[in-house]
């Protein structure tokens, strides 16, 4: 099965109440790089969030609770 890959992504302007936020973990099926999270306030009951998780992430105005 070839790789998967999403790039040059940009995720803004969310306000929201859940259960899970971009939960995302490293995988060999699929590749992220260059995410941008901008203008977020979000109440995560998981609270697994990691922008380090993907390459070339920028995270700007970002409150995960």
């Amino acid at each position: 099965m070839p790789l998967s890959k999403g790039h040059n992504i940009i995720i803004r302007n969310i306000f929201m109440k859940t259960n899970n936020f971009f939960n995302v973990k490293l995988s060999d099926k699929y590749k992220l790089m260059g995410f941008t999270f901008e203008h977020i306030r979000v109440k995560d009951e998981a609270k697994a969030f990691d922008p380090n998780l993907i390459e070339n992430t920028t995270v700007l105005d970002v409150e995960i609770e």
